[in-house]
Order: structure tokens, then C-alpha cells, then sequence
């Protein structure tokens, strides 16, 4: 897939709608509450719209002081932004009576597809494409611009509408008001808000460019109950990138990515959330569980003015000891690595002691009774390289006598941290205590652990990301096949998957095929004990019924494992030299007929590991913040990957590979100890186990 410059484009075709000249509602009534609110929002003091607004209701003279219109083809005037809140079946009909062409209309009504009338959803999308005209919803309530003095949205709204650089696009349009109202509790403001409803015609990533390509906005929060196709998401999340405004996503009710019949590991693992949150992380989105946790990241991408952390982990230290076990639980529940600090910062940091220095970092009551130590202690974690944010939990329980050391200490820490070059942040592990937090610009803060996690969490997803590296990716991705719908392919023998795989700079055990116990023992006598024998028959989970069996360590055990395969599985085996090694990884990569070609990475074996996917093509530095996930044991399998991607797209009649696992042996060469490959074609001859 070629990720294209859609988001200006995108920006043009929308911005009518978010800056509308005009307003037609058509449906206006005094009892329809809906409408009655839209006109209060319409003619709010801190948001007046200023452009004219007409209603239609063929059975009225008058809503609200002002006059209707029988008809939109009585409209003195072109219609503007066209909201609709009559009845499903005459939504189509009054667009087809408009004479001058709408700037945008926003679909209200229900009654489409959700009830299953999807003909009718259809229709309405047919009119918006032949006429040119961005139409948002079904069940869409509406447009808040606030640069443009417009809210024009049809739920109520908090009191007073703060101006600011927060852009939101929410297919629910009932959570915005919360959303707003969290947003101004906290000094942020809305630059723009979009409820997109069903988003039959204008869905999430279409009104998310328009928000983009606001100059206003800053970072922007999504919602969506149905992510679009990863293509679509990648696309905005490198137009982000490029622009330098960060994207968190809350996505709930996602259809299933992965979770069809797999016979294979990678096609098995591959399910919605799975494949959301690795694609999220390759291209820097922040993804969140709820609208607490968006409030708190748009927060902390605010604080930092947009900045990005280099590196994007986060040194902690804690006043308290307590507090630095909150937040080191808080962290592993949550999912946020707190990676250790190096050699010389343990060391700096233990000056003399036999401490076990660790990251939370306790400073005890050194903050407060020995600043000298204090800084000591701050500088050495802030010259670590592993750390681009530096954070300082504090502020528990003090007296008002000791708040102006605190004060003092958090100052010193700050300018500390800063001029290395890294960024500071401020939390305190209890809620109650943020008054006691006092903020500085560029400096984001935290009340509470898991607001702290939350926010570190999103600041390291924007920091991990160079919006440069996209143009360093020559790989084109891998189209999906017509004929990838049908499943993952055929099944290859070992063999034939061994010989398509040889581009890949790994070794493979010493292999003899043998069709007799005599053939085996004669193999063993050169491959020498302890040996492994695989049925040759094609199955794709050949332990799980007895078709592997390892270990085989003297010449009897490897005679009666061999006359079993062949009686039950009627087929050859293989006989294998068994290597010596440390960790196993899986490495995998799947076709998927819907989201196109992605790729795994994680901890292989017989029990699979927290793994993580990947959109191809990934990018060199992509591939490393990859591997690098999994500490030293998996460094080496960065030219691995990169040349399982390069075959892939050499090769696009696989469907489905599973490396597993792959291992570094004692002789120090990495060594694919099992693999599988799906591809289309003719089926081989293949008989399954006799019953």
C-alpha cells in the first residue's frame, strides 16, 4: 500500500462544513428537542453563529422567533449547512428538492442501517457523491467550529465553549459534551468537535484530515466503534506525524481483524485489539481505554507543547518508597516498560551505599532535608541515555510549613532535567494532593498513579516515532489476492517452505528424510544424539497429535518413535540434529484479506508470548523499535525480519509463514528450529493420521 497525501485534499473538501455560511434545519420544531437545542447552540452568547439560519417545517409560520419555510425549494437563499431531523424516508426526498447546492449536511435521523435499512443509508450516499456535497451521519448530531463562532450541534453543551487547539471526531455524539466539559476542567479548549454518527458518506478519517488541516488545532481525539480499514489509519497517522499533531484513539466494538478459522499461530493471534494496538505504535497513535485516559493524554501532549521525548521512556523519582511501589504496580498493570536505569546511574545514584537502585527511583526524605543530595541524585537519572523524560513524584501529606521547599525542589528539578535537554514532568500519587502540584509551562503534570502512567504512556507513543522515517521505506506493501478471502492457502511441505525461505539469514538443523527405522538409525549415526523426528505429513499443529517428538537420545527410543510416526501417520519423517539454545521467538506474517499484509513479533515456543503486530512495509528504525521491545535476548533478528518483509513482497502469493521458533543456538548462529508456509496453488498430496 503507498500512503498518499489525502489529508489536504480531504481538509478543502470539508472545511464548508466546519465554517458554514448558512444553516438550514429542516424539521424545526418546538417539540422536537433536538432541534430546539440546535437553535439554542446556533444562538449562544460565547459562540454566536453569525451566518443566516433558516427552518423548514411545511406546518408552522414561525419556531423560536424565527419564520419557517414550507419547503427547502422555497429557501430565499442557498441552504448552507443542511441539517435534516425528519423521518428516514424523507431525508432523500427533501435533498432532491434542494434548487442551489448544500455546503455539507449533517443527517440527524435515524432509522438506516442500524435497523437494518441499509438501502436507504445507500441512497443517501449516492446523492452526496453525484452531487459533490460531504454529508455526515446518519445519527450524526452535528459541527462545532470555534474559530468559526459555530456550534452547530444538536445535544446540550457545557455552559461556556473555552476556544482552543483539542480537535475531536467521535462517532458517538453523546460523549462529546463530557469529553468537552473534562477538557475545560482542565484549561484545554476545542479548536473543532464532528459527530459522525454511522459515517455512511464522511466517516472518522475523513473528518479526522478536515481537523488536521485546521491551523488551530494542536492534537486530536478520536473515537470510533468500528475502526476503519489500517490503510485509511495509517494514512492519518503519518499526515499527523508530518504535521507534528498527535492522534489519541479510543476504539471500542472494533470488528474482528483476525478472527476467522486459523490454522496458523500468526492468523490466530491476530485479532482486533491485537492488530490495532501494534499498527497504533508502529505510526505513533496514542490508544487509550476511555475517555478518562483521552482527556489525560491529549493533556500531556499539550503540556509538552507537541514536543516528542528522545528517548521516549521515562526515568521515575519518588519522595516517597511507597509511592514508587504504587507506581511501579500501577505501570506493569497498565503496560508501560519502566526501564532501568545503566551501570553508572546505579552507581551515581547508590553513591557508596549497597542500595538496589531501581526505576522508580526512592529518594526518601532527601528532597526536602539534603538538597544537595537531591540534585545529585536528579542529575544523575536525568544524564542517563536511556531516559528522555524525567518525572518526580512528590508532594504527599506535606504541612504547609514544608510546601515552599517542596516548591523550591520541584523549581530546582526542573531546571535540572531541562538543561540536559529532557523533558520534566511532575505528578503526585494521590489525586487529593494536585493542588499542592504547581505547573509550569512545558512541563506536564499528573494526579494520582495511573493518570501519571496514563499520560507517560502517551507521551513515549509520540516520542518513539520520527515522522522523517516514513520517507525512508522503498518496500511497497503487499496487495491482498483476490484469492486470500478463501482462508490461508495450502499448507507447504517442510521442505518445499525451507527452500522458499533460504533468503533468510538463518541456519537450519542438519535434516535427513527417512522412510524406514533402518534409514533413521543410519541418519543418526551421522547427525549423532539427541535427535528430533517430524512427521512428514502436512499438518499444521503436528506436536498437538503426536506428529513431533524430541529428545530422542539412544538408538532404541529413536527406533520406536519412528515406527510409531510411520504406522500412525503413514507418511516419511524427518530426522533432525536437536540444537542447543537460549530464548525462542515466533516470527510471522499474514495476508489478511481485509487489512492487507501484517507482520508478528514476540515469544515463540510452545507457549506463545505477548507478541505485537505490524502493517507492512515497516521501516529499518521501525524493525528495531520492534526487536528492541524484547530486551538483548531478541537483538540479532532485526535482518531477519527485514528480509522475511523483502520476501514477502517478492512473493505475494503467500498467504500465511510461521517462524517458530527461531532461536539463537550455543555455536552463536541464529537457527529456525520449525516453520510453516501457506501459499496458493495446487494442493500436494497430503493424508492426514490413520484413525
Amino acid at each position: 500500500m503507498r500512503y498518499e497525501a489525502t489529508g489536504p485534499a480531504m481538509g478543502r473538501l470539508l472545511e464548508p462544513t466546519l465554517a458554514p455560511t448558512a444553516v438550514t434545519l429542516v424539521g424545526a420544531s418546538p417539540r422536537s428537542a433536538p432541534a430546539m437545542v440546535l437553535l439554542q447552540n446556533l444562538q449562544r452568547n460565547d459562540l454566536p453563529f453569525r451566518g443566516d439560519i433558516m427552518l423548514v417545517n411545511p406546518s408552522r409560520s414561525e419556531v423560536g422567533g424565527l419564520p419557517c419555510w414550507p419547503s427547502v425549494a422555497a429557501l430565499p437563499r442557498p441552504p448552507g449547512l443542511v441539517y435534516l431531523m425528519v423521518p428516514s424516508s424523507q431525508c432523500l426526498p427533501t435533498l432532491e428538492q434542494l434548487r442551489d447546492v448544500p455546503e455539507g449536511v449533517v443527517v440527524y435521523s435515524a432509522g438506516f442501517r442500524e435497523v437494518g435499512n441499509a438501502a436507504a443509508e445507500e441512497a443517501l450516499c449516492r446523492w452526496a457523491s453525484a452531487s459533490a456535497v460531504p454529508l455526515y451521519g446518519p445519527q450524526a448530531l452535528g459541527i462545532i467550529s470555534a474559530s468559526a463562532s459555530f456550534a452547530g450541534f444538536c445535544a446540550p453543551l457545557p455552559e461556556t465553549i473555552r476556544a482552543g487547539a483539542v480537535g475531536l471526531v467521535f462517532q458517538s455524539g453523546g460523549l462529546i459534551s463530557g469529553t468537552l466539559r473534562a477538557l475545560f476542567q482542565r484549561g484545554m479548549g476545542i479548536a473543532t468537535a464532528i459527530s459522525y454518527g454511522n459515517g455512511a458518506a464522511v466517516g472518522l478519517v475523513a473528518a479526522a484530515h478536515a481537523c488536521l488541516a485546521r491551523p488551530e488545532s494542536r492534537a486530536l481525539g478520536l473515537y470510533a466503534e468500528a475502526v476503519p480499514s489500517l490503510g485509511e489509519l495509517i494514512t492519518l497517522a503519518i499526515e499527523g506525524q508530518r504535521r507534528g499533531k498527535p492522534i489519541v484513539l479510543l476504539a471500542s466494538g472494533s470488528s474482528a481483524v483476525g478472527q476467522r478459522a486459523a490454522m496458523s499461530h500468526t492468523g490466530a493471534l491476530a485479532t482486533s485489539q491485537n492488530v490495532l494496538c501494534g499498527v497504533a505504535e508502529q505510526h505513533g497513535i496514542v490508544v487509550v481505554d476511555d475517555i478518562d485516559q483521552m482527556v489525560w493524554s491529549l493533556e500531556a501532549l499539550m503540556e509538552g507543547d507537541g514536543r516528542r521525548p528522545r528517548p521516549a521512556k521515562a526515568g521515575v523519582i519518588s519522595t516517597s518508597g511507597g509511592g514508587a511501589i504504587v507506581i511501579a504496580d500501577t505501570a506493569s498493570r497498565l503496560g508501560l516498560d519502566l526501564v532501568q536505569p545503566d551501570a553508572a546511574t546505579r552507581s551515581a545514584l547508590a553513591a557508596g551505599t549497597d542500595r538496589d537502585i531501581l526505576n522508580p527511583h526512592d529518594t526518601g526524605a532527601v528532597a526536602l532535608d539534603d538538597p544537595h543530595a537531591f540534585e545529585r541524585q536528579v542529575g544523575a537519572l536525568a544524564a542517563d541515555p536511556a531516559f528522555g523524560i524525567v518525572a518526580l513524584v512528590t508532594a504527599t501529606g506535606l504541612a504547609e510549613r514544608d510546601l515552599p521547599r517542596h516548591l523550591a525542589a520541584s523549581a530546582r528539578f526542573i531546571e535540572l532535567v531541562q538543561t540536559t535537554g529532557k523533558m520534566a514532568m511532575l505528578a503526585a500519587p494521590i489525586t487529593q494532593d494536585m493542588a499542592r502540584v504547581q505547573r509550569w509551562p512545558g512541563v506536564p503534570v499528573a494526579a494520582g498513579a495511573q493518570e501519571m502512567i496514563v499520560k507517560l504512556k502517551a507521551l513515549g507513543a509520540w516520542g518513539e516515532v520520527d515522522p522523517e522515517e516514513w520517507d525512508a521505506s522503498a518496500l511497497p506493501a503487499a496487495t491482498p489476492s483476490a484469492a486470500a478471502a478463501d482462508g490461508e492457502g495450502v499448507l507447504l511441505a517442510d521442505q518445499e517452505a525451507r527452500r522458499l525461505l533460504q533468503s533468510l539469514p538463518v541456519a537450519w538443523p542438519d535434516t535427513v528424510v527417512a522412510d524406514s527405522v533402518e534409514a533413521a538409525l543410519a541418519a543418526a549415526e551421522r547427525l549423532g544424539f539427541p535427535l528430533v523426528v517430524k512427521t512428514c505429513c502436512l499438518l499444521s499443529h503436528k506436536a498437538q497429535v503426536g506428529g513431533v517428538l524430541i529428545g530422542l537420545a539412544e538408538p532404541a527410543s529413536l527406533a520406536a518413535a519412528v515406527a510409531y510416526m510411520l504406522a500412525r501417520f503413514d507418511r516419511p519423517v524427518t530426522i533432525s540434529a536437536h540444537v542447543q539454545h537460549g530464548p525462542e521467538f515466533i516470527i510471522g506474517y499474514q495476508l489478511d484479506p481485509e487489512h492487507g499484509p501484517l507482520l508478528l513479533f514476540g515469544p515463540g515456543g510452545t507457549t506463545i508470548g505477548e507478541v505485537q503486530f505490524r502493517h507492512v512495509p515497516l521501516t529499518p528504525a521501525g524493525i528495531d523499535r520492534l526487536v528492541a521491545r524484547h530486551g538483548a535476548a531478541a537483538a540479532g533478528l532485526e535482518p531477519v525480519i527485514a528480509a522475511l518483509q523483502a520476501l514477502t513482497v517478492a512473493h505475494p502469493a503467500i498467504r500465511t509463514i510461521d517462524i517458530n521458533p527461531i532461536t539463537r543456538a550455543a555455536d552463536g548462529r541464529l537457527h529456525v528450529l520449525d516453520a510453516k508456509v501457506y501459499g496458493s496453488g495446487a494442493v500436494p498430496d497430503a493424508r492426514g493420521p490413520r484413525s
